[in-house]
């Protein structure tokens, strides 16, 4: 990246944290979705400076931390993130990343909870198993025996991890789970045992706002938590989706409070207890901000998504970059959007800039962060 660019790309970070800012409440913000280390599917890379960099501009206080793919099994990345968190000084927990292939599990995953990990991570898609596989049983065990989190990775490309993770949070009842990614396979029926068992939860990185903002009307405060998941998602970027949102639908500063850290904070302690949330079941009935969006912002919104969509696969987001900034034309744009679309085609040509050198995963920041700023712009109070 060069000079020119790079200075352009730390103005739009220090706008958008400035925006939170102005619209997040006081209190202590966790991050429940990080990861260190390098992809060995993507290349994609965080390294602790990387994130460190996002959280201070975040202004987040705590992360939960997960290390990325491997082929090679997880144990030995594992203790090194659980000894980093545990020499943080609060600033970072981990969780130990399970891979059923490994014939040690149960021995490693308790050297792992020794070493100071506060939980487990699954990810079905990228290590290729199904969350209620027999060789896991006994680390999970554990985990049930500990009140320990455990994270799973549901939603994108996977069919059924959502209800298998119900169904282990039904087993196990003891143990904390957390639907990673806003289950977009299951969302209503996911977000419904989110509001009837005591110990299951939902994460909010990623997957749009439009998601997000469902979630947020159909599990309440105390069941969800906010994560970013870099190095596929920004921490600030993260973070601007969920209290944009939030605000957009009215959220008050309690409420919203809890799903930036109080929620997070409350799940990381074991001593905590739970008790199923007092809401009803999801209804049909919710806010539509994309459909109360003006149409140049809700074609530009699904331009922008097919965008990071085809950034997270690898292939050229450039196309669709320019159908979404096609798609702001001068006739449909009048003055109650107007600025938000001036603001918009400027985030656009940002993350044209970047895609044309070697910061894939900038563009795709820049992507989330605008259509979630523009979709949210004509909405927010004040």
């Amino acid at each position: 990246m060069d000079a020119d660019l790079e200075r352009r790309y730390d103005r739009w970070l220090t706008d958008l944290a400035a925006l939170v800012d102005e619209h997040a409440p006081a209190g202590r913000r966790i991050d429940a979705h990080v990861h260190l280390g390098v992809d060995a599917g993507s290349g994609l890379e965080m390294t602790e400076v990387a994130l460190a960099d996002q959280l201070r501009r975040a202004r987040t206080e705590h992360a939960i931390t997960i290390p990325l793919h491997a082929s090679d099994g997880y144990h030995r990345s594992n203790l090194r993130l659980a000894e980093h968190a545990a020499a943080s000084g609060g600033r970072y927990s981990a969780l130990y990343r399970l891979d059923p292939r490994d014939d040690q599990l149960v021995e490693h995953t308790c050297e792992g909870f020794e070493a100071g990990a506060v939980g487990l991570k699954l990810h079905p898609l990228a290590d290729g198993f199904d969350p209620r596989d027999e060789r896991l049983r006994g680390a999970l065990e554990l985990a049930d025996e500990r009140r320990a989190v455990v994270l799973v990775h549901t939603g994108v490309e996977v069919d059924d991890a959502a209800p298998a993770t119900i169904e282990l949070a039904r087993r196990h009842p003891d143990a904390r789970f957390v639907l990673g990614h806003v289950p977009a396979e299951s969302l209503h029926a996911s977000c419904a045992a989110a509001c009837e068992l005591p110990n299951l939860w939902v994460c909010l990185s990623w997957w749009g706002p439009h998601d997000v903002s469902l979630a947020l009307q159909w599990v309440p405060p105390e069941r969800l938590v906010h994560g970013s998941d870099p190095p596929y998602g920004h921490v600030v970027s993260g973070l601007a989706q969920t209290v944009l949102v939030a605000r957009a639908l009215g959220m008050d500063d309690g409420p919203l409070g809890a799903v930036m850290g109080g929620t997070a904070a409350r799940l990381l302690d074991p001593d905590t207890e739970h008790r199923a949330p007092a809401a009803p079941r999801p209804s049909a009935e919710v806010r539509d901000l994309l459909a109360e969006s003006a149409l140049p912002l809700r074609r530009a919104y699904l331009a922008l998504l097919s965008a990071v969509a085809c950034d997270w696969k690898g292939g050229d987001p450039l196309p669709y970059l320019q159908f979404a900034e096609q798609a702001l034309e001068p006739t449909l744009v009048d003055d109650s959007i107007a600025g938000a679309v001036e603001q918009l085609r400027d985030d656009i040509d940002l993350a044209r800039a970047l895609h044309g050198g070697d910061a894939t995963s900038e563009a795709r920041t820049i992507g989330i962060g605008a259509l979630t700023r523009a979709l949210t712009a004509t909405m927010l109070p004040g």
